[in-house]
């Protein structure tokens, strides 16, 4: 948009198979050596996508010259799983 001003769109894909040792809740067999029912180890497809606004002016972020810029960041989450999530973030940046 301008040197000072930008807008950044993100999207991410992610895809995870299962840990060779997950199985739901009740579905292991205590006689197995190693094994979780814990879904960070299940099978899962997740999206993650949103935008960011930053400024830099030249004289800093509301004229405070040790502030170089601002960005804001809002993100949605969303797992096939069922899981859904949405995150706002700001960053400053300062010399």
């Amino acid at each position: 948009m301008s040197p000072f001003l930008s807008i950044s769109p993100f999207y991410r894909y992610y895809t995870q198979t299962a840990a060779k040792y997950f199985a739901p809740f009740e579905q292991n067999s205590a006689s197995q050596t190693y094994f979780t029912s814990n879904y960070e180890y299940a099978k899962f497809n997740s999206q993650f996508f949103g935008v960011g606004f930053r400024i830099a002016p030249p004289k800093g972020v509301l004229g405070w010259g040790s502030l170089h810029d601002l960005e804001i960041r809002y993100g949605h989450y969303k797992q096939n799983v069922g899981l859904v999530s949405d995150v706002v973030s700001i960053g400053l940046g300062f010399k």
